[in-house]
């Protein structure tokens, strides 16, 4: 670990502050991780090897290899015929890329 420019800087922490900080975490870091698209694989190894750094036991068995996890779909607002247009032109949105 580098910190400030400096090499090998001990690191002491607290195994149940560690722990809580993980479980406080874990939904926003999955759902982010979700967002990235990152398989069920590399979220395994990721986190086994957090782990593995802190010295804490891991004992979570590895995603099946045909395990694919749901996607999560971002839907964009729909856009009115009268509102602007997202191009920025200052046109309304049917008098400018919502022809056709």
């Amino acid at each position: 670990m580098q910190v400030d420019g400096r090499v090998n800087v001990a690191l002491s922490l607290d195994l149940i502050e560690l722990l809580s900080f993980l479980k406080r975490n874990f939904l926003p870091t999955n759902l982010t991780c979700e967002r990235a698209a990152v398989p069920e694989r590399g979220i395994y190894d990721r986190t086994k090897a957090v782990f593995e750094y802190f010295g804490v036991p891991f004992e979570a068995e590895p995603p099946d290899a045909d395990y694919v996890a749901p996607q999560t779909v971002l839907r964009q607002p729909k856009i009115g015929r009268n509102d602007p247009c997202l191009c920025g032109s200052g046109k309304k949105y049917k008098k400018c890329c919502g022809r056709g």
